[in-house]
């Protein structure tokens, strides 16, 4: 499943043999609340390889060839897909179509962005989109704005089923002044007794974890950390924490089933709920850039019900691998691994703010020289095989780079064949 997210180049087209947006193979997906802009190659927006897809709520155009159903299938419903060339089996419900397609609530009029020169794909006054969809279960548009909001005077009133067709649901403005008529005298009656509400789980420990100290302790305060995160897992049980202190980590760890890992911490933080942290500024990074290319190791392996939050990986083999296991991935950046950024197999992975940067992939030996200009395999961000399951949400894929065929979702993302970003395979789902 893909929700409020933006499938797009920057300054460019992103480019495929099939599938320059997206490609599905035998597989199916949900997608909501989705931009599909500027992507070229047969099925420039989409294509479908013996897979099945529902889109609600997608704002899909301008993208070469538009879309392909190659032994597939796609429903849209509340969606608009303006200028694509359309081939194959697809079905729409209260869409606008640039092609004269039929279906219930379909038109076939302009949409009337706001400004599509710059990108901005939000519906203008007077669109023939507005109101003009049907009952959703999408009640937030890719901006988090709550819908359904009806116009006045545009298509139904009053209803409460005035959706509007595409990723965003068209705002009203409203200028209003409001003077109060009296100052209100607020008189406490009582003096607030508060008293915390958090209790930390008796057994379970919150282990500490500081690369900079001089040597190890006992990692159960700042004073006292660890100074390796694989030392931290060594004495962790389920349903114990590891915080760990920004700073460079050259390490590969091993996580545990029920135990979670967060970074980006500054190291003055108290014993307690996890507070938030600022993870981009206070950069907890795990590296292998100190090893040649070929010796570098897979940076983190997941596990069952553990949680891996606001951290770095840079420059490993595979930043995550995930077996037989269900993981959620948390604010991280995953940058400039040869292997996949992310592979996992017979495993659930739930992906939120996560960013996939400039990983590639390609089989064989990595030779240096090449590092930029050969890209050769699968999935150069994602790779998921074997009735996995993945769920994104705001998530940026950029920049990645691969060879192979599946399911890819990407941003910028380069190839040679298919799949930059992600591939799905052998009954997966997104």
């Amino acid at each position: 499943k893909i929700e409020h997210n933006s499938v797009h180049a920057d300054g460019s087209r992103n480019s495929d043999a099939d599938g320059g947006g997206i490609h599905l193979y035998a597989s199916s997906a949900e997608m909501s609340n989705t931009l599909i802009i500027r992507n070229a190659g047969r099925g420039g927006a989409l294509y479908l390889q013996n897979a099945s897809a529902n889109f609600n709520h997608c704002t899909i155009t301008t993208n070469g060839d538009g879309i392909v159903a190659d032994g597939g299938s796609g429903a849209f419903t509340n969606s608009i897909m303006w200028d694509p060339v359309i081939t194959g089996w697809f079905t729409f419900q209260y869409t606008a179509v640039g092609e004269p397609w039929s279906g219930t609530g379909v038109i076939n009029i302009d949409p009337l962005f706001q400004n599509p020169d710059d990108d901005d794909y939000r519906l203008a006054a007077g669109s023939p989109c507005i109101d003009s969809g049907t009952t959703s279960d999408s009640l937030n548009d890719i901006e988090n704005e709550t819908r359904p909001i009806d116009i006045p005077g545009i298509g139904r009133d009053g209803t409460g089923d005035e959706f509007d067709m595409g990723a965003y649901e068209k705002t009203t403005e409203v200028n209003a002044t409001w003077t109060p008529t009296q100052t209100p005298t607020l008189t406490p009656t009582r003096t607030p007794t508060i008293t915390p509400t958090f209790t930390p789980t008796p057994n379970f420990q919150t282990y500490f974890v500081d690369g900079g100290v001089s040597q190890s302790g006992d990692g159960l305060e700042w004073g006292s950390a660890f100074k390796s995160i694989g030392e931290a897992l060594i004495e962790s049980v389920s349903g114990d924490q590891i915080w760990v202190k920004e700073g460079v980590y050259r390490e590969g760890i091993t996580l545990r089933d029920g135990v979670d890992l967060y970074g980006g911490f500054v190291g003055s933080e108290l014993k307690g709920e996890v507070p938030e942290r600022n993870w981009e500024r206070h950069k907890t990074i795990l590296t292998a850039d100190h090893l040649d290319l070929h010796k570098r190791p897979n940076l983190v392996a997941g596990a069952a019900d553990c949680t891996f939050d606001g951290f770095i990986l840079d420059k490993g083999r595979n930043g995550l691998t995930c077996i037989n296991g269900n993981m959620r991935i948390v604010d991280c950046l995953v940058r400039e691994c040869w292997g996949h950024g992310l592979e996992f197999s017979k495993s659930q992975v739930f992906l939120k703010g996560v960013k996939f940067y400039q990983n590639r992939y390609w089989y064989g030996f990595p030779y240096p020289a090449k590092l930029y200009r050969t890209y050769y395999a699968n999935g150069g961000a994602v790779y998921g095989t074997e009735e996995s399951e993945l769920y994104a949400v705001d998530c940026i894929f950029r920049g990645n780079s691969s060879w192979a065929f599946g399911f890819y979702f990407f941003v910028n993302d380069e190839m040679v064949g298919r799949g930059g970003a992600i591939m799905l395979e052998e009954d997966s789902d997104l």
